[in-house]
């Protein structure tokens, strides 16, 4: 079977992003430059703009599938858990779970990719992750968990941050502390988003 010059290339483009994630793995995405990746792949560093112009730009396509996975985690958390309290909840526990089981893919998506955002009055990005939050948001609401009343974002915007700054916190400044952080966490979640049932 021929295999085409566009199939090549893309089959490339893999070779050299899974070079450079195993050195991201082993060293963290800071650390590791356009040659390190070049040599893993086994190219020269010139070889590799055929492909991508810039370590900037293999960093962004490996964020990129890692939002993907991190969104098919959230999305399975909405499927397993009835609308309500309880799925946000289950949310807030799965983006945490899965940080703290990749901590580095994880640190590569929100240190290297930016909100596409820029302010409140743009719409949420429909394959952003937290557009799974805000749509479960709104089916509380619509289940009556949640008054109808409340504004959308200031809730999903409190169940993100807790989930993302109680990530940081065990992936840096906590490392190796010896503590039930699930535990906490659940608690924590949980009487966060009870608090704007009331």
């Amino acid at each position: 079977m021929t295999v085409s010059r566009e199939e090549r290339h893309e089959d490339t483009k893999q070779k050299i992003l899974f070079a450079a994630r195993r050195l991201i793995l082993e060293h963290g995405f800071r650390k590791v430059s356009l040659r390190a990746i070049a040599q893993a792949a086994q190219f020269s560093p010139a070889g590799l703009y055929e492909y991508f112009d810039s370590k900037s730009a293999i960093l962004q396509s490996l964020a990129g599938r890692v939002s993907n996975q991190l969104q098919t985690r959230l999305n399975q958390a909405v499927l397993d858990n009835e609308s309500g309290l309880g799925q946000l909840v289950a949310i807030g526990e799965a983006y945490i779970g899965f940080a703290i089981e990749n901590p580095e893919d994880f640190l590569l998506l929100f240190g290297q990719t930016p909100s596409g955002r820029r302010s409140i009055d743009e719409d949420v990005n429909k394959n952003s992750p937290y557009e799974l939050v805000t749509q479960s948001v709104i089916a509380a609401m619509q289940a009556n968990a949640l008054p109808c009343d409340a504004k959308v974002e200031d809730i999903a915007y409190a169940i993100w941050s807790y989930a993302h700054g109680t990530t940081m916190l065990q992936l840096t400044h906590l490392k190796g502390f010896e503590a039930d952080f699930g535990v906490a966490d659940h608690a924590a979640l949980t009487a966060l988003v009870q608090g704007f049932a009331h």
